[in-house]
């Protein structure tokens, strides 16, 4: 299947013909000669494919950060791409002229990514920091210069930069006067709003796979998806995450970005951040979605193990008809779920909890971010005082699917919060989990690295550390 469709490509509107799922890499490169993005591992772990996506919201537009490598082209009607090449002028920009300063750069490979990962950053952090600026790099890998230079070359870009406006139209204006954009950018809203996308496709059309970010779809099946029927469903303008009368509603199509945006999240969650550096890259987090990490039904799924300790439940929508239910229960087996033809996955209700809740993740994996866990587990627990009134523990990587300890959970309802119900709980959940070995570990190993997790849960949340 081969589409026409619109989107604004540096500093001009376009039309290109191309399948909604073919990647962007492949796109500006193969098809439109803009060489300037490098193919490197083409499963968005390395970075050099970083280009700068802007999505309208509200008044402006929102940049950010993305592997082209694994963003389908259909994903960006509407939206404006910015590859290297838009952002350079006659000279170097700020951005690059550091890098240069510092000998930040030998082969040159990383580069570019690097040089848009950065930009991005300075579009759209609040404020700008040494710190956020060395962690924006974080999904992107030098293969020969070291880190040294690189970083002594952020932290000059954010003492320069350390006093911008907020992210918006005055912010633009001032890294365009600074050299850091070229003009173009003050206009992109007003070029995007008098260049509508081309007509889309209904909600629900029949024989479409609906696609969020995209993030692990296409890694897994890049190439059946070049001319896969596709319906993507992300709306960066209409994304809702709200909190209720019932509990925190999260629209499927939300991204972990959105969630680490939202304040009735992060009250909820207040490790968040920590917990999304581990889940994956800033390019990573600028795509996935809550939906897709659910409806993909990995056994080590961060975000449904996440979930589940919270007890959230999933709205299913059909074109004909809606349906809640309990998110334990959406997975059959392993990659199976309870959903119907033409279902999508509309949103998570978290429900709301009365009394002192805690909240913890915790992940091991050969990686400390940004990498698959062996074993990862989550705990949402209602205190009472020095007891926990309820509880709810989940955990991936020991069951053909994302597994809500109920044993465990029910023993902890009702317990003090002492050292002894922790080996207990950690005992327990060892032995209500059937683990298999893989290429993570032996299935001892992961029943053992379980009960540490639980541990751990103690430890971070509670402050009670257990002596082994």
């Amino acid at each position: 299947m081969v589409d026409l469709m619109k989107l604004m490509l540096n500093s001009e509107v376009v039309e290109v013909q191309v399948g909604p799922g073919e990647v962007v890499l492949d796109l500006v490169r193969d098809h439109l000669g803009l060489r300037a993005t490098k193919e490197g591992c083409r499963e968005g772990d390395c970075g050099a494919c970083t280009v700068l996506v802007g999505e309208p919201v509200e008044e402006r537009i929102r940049y950010r950060a993305v592997n082209s490598c694994i963003l389908p082209v259909g994903s960006l009607e509407g939206c404006h791409l910015v590859t290297l090449e838009g952002i350079n002028g006659p000279g170097l920009t700020p951005v690059q002229a550091l890098m240069v300063a510092e000998g930040a750069s030998q082969c040159g490979f990383c580069t570019p990514g690097v040089v848009m990962a950065a930009t991005a950053y300075l579009l759209e952090a609040d404020p700008v920091s040494k710190d956020g600026l060395i962690r924006a790099l974080a999904g992107n890998i030098c293969r020969c210069t070291g880190y040294g230079a690189i970083i002594r070359a952020m932290r000059s870009l954010a003492d320069r930069f350390a006093a911008l406006p907020s992210p918006g139209r005055e912010r633009i204006d001032t890294l365009v006067n600074a050299g850091v954009l070229p003009a173009y950018f003050s206009a992109a809203r007003e070029t995007l709003d008098a260049d509508a996308p081309l007509p889309g496709r209904g909600a629900f059309e029949t024989g479409l796979t609906p696609v969020g970010g995209g993030t692990d779809l296409f890694v897994q099946r890049a190439r059946a998806m070049l001319k896969a029927p596709v319906l993507f469903v992300r709306r960066p303008d209409t994304v809702v995450i709200e909190e209720r009368s019932d509990g925190i509603f999260i629209e499927g199509s939300a991204t972990v970005d959105d969630l680490q945006a939202a304040g009735c999240v992060r009250d909820l969650i207040p490790r968040l951040d920590e917990i999304a550096a581990m889940i994956a890259s800033p390019q990573i987090r600028s795509r996935a979605t809550v939906g897709g990490n659910i409806a993909n039904a990995s056994p080590i799924g961060d975000l449904s193990i996440l979930l589940l300790a919270l007890e959230a439940s999933v709205i299913l929508a059909s074109r004909d008809e809606k349906r809640t239910l309990p998110l334990a229960r959406l997975f059959k087996g392993y990659k199976d779920l309870d959903m119907g033809p033409g279902e999508i996955i509309e949103g998570v209700l978290i429900p709301a909890r009365p009394g002192e809740l805690r909240v913890g993740f915790e992940k091991v994996s050969r990686r400390t971010h940004m990498d698959i866990a062996s074993v990862n587990s989550a705990m949402g627990a209602v205190l009472e005082g020095e007891s926990i009134s309820s509880a709810s523990i989940s955990a991936g990587g020991v069951a053909p699917i994302p597994l809500k300890l109920d044993e465990t959970s029910a023993f902890l309802s009702g317990q003090p919060l002492t050292v002894e119900t922790a080996r207990e709980a950690s005992r327990q959940a060892m032995d209500e989990v059937t683990p298999i070995d893989d290429v993570r570990g032996t299935a001892e190993y992961k029943r053992r690295l379980l009960g540490r997790l639980i541990l751990a849960h103690f430890a971070t949340e509670f402050g009670i550390e257990v002596a082994q």
